[in-house]
């Protein structure tokens, strides 16, 4: 039961986050907008770069045990 109690807590986040994200905005502005929009976009880059390198390097381990490498 601990993964539905923290999936309760991620919904539960994720719910108050949007409801405030109307005056979030308003606070930060929109040079605040851009920065955060600009950080949240570079680390959605870094996580898909740390999964393309993670099946690459997979692959070629498994090439290299079959002995195609």
């Amino acid at each position: 039961m601990p993964l539905r109690s923290a999936q309760i807590s991620h919904a539960t986040c994720i719910y108050v986050c949007y409801g405030f994200a109307d005056r979030l905005a308003a606070v930060v502005g929109e040079t605040g907008m851009s920065i955060i929009l600009r950080l949240s976009s570079f680390l959605l880059v870094c996580i898909g770069v740390q999964i393309m390198w993670n099946g690459v390097s997979a692959l070629v381990r498994t090439l290299h045990a079959a002995g195609v490498l």
